[in-house]
């Protein structure tokens, strides 16, 4: 790569990154641009905190709800072949008396 290119491909990335951090606005640049009072922006921040609580909330619940079917699936699973591995047992234990 010729260092003109390089030159070129530096400008570019450059000022994609600058035009990116430009459409990232902070809460004090939109208050200070909205005029809104410092009460006013607190309320929002926290409204907005309090959404995103209760969005996390919903979905570990649904995560800890897909573990708990999974382990009442391997329960279930562990179970069944034990309980199967019991009659099997049940079962040569009377064949054992019928012989004897």
């Amino acid at each position: 790569m010729t260092d003109r290119k390089r030159v070129g491909m530096y400008r570019w990335q450059t000022a994609s990154a600058a035009s990116s951090q430009a459409q990232h606005e902070t809460y004090g640049d939109h208050a200070a641009r909205s005029g809104m009072a410092a009460r006013q922006r607190l309320k929002l921040v926290v409204q907005e905190f309090r959404k995103r609580m209760r969005q996390s909330a919903s979905g570990s619940k649904k995560g800890v709800r897909g573990v708990i079917r999974n382990i009442e699936a391997e329960v279930g699973l562990f179970a069944s072949r034990k309980l199967h591995g019991l009659a099997r047992r049940i079962e040569q234990k009377v064949e054992s008396i019928r012989r004897s």
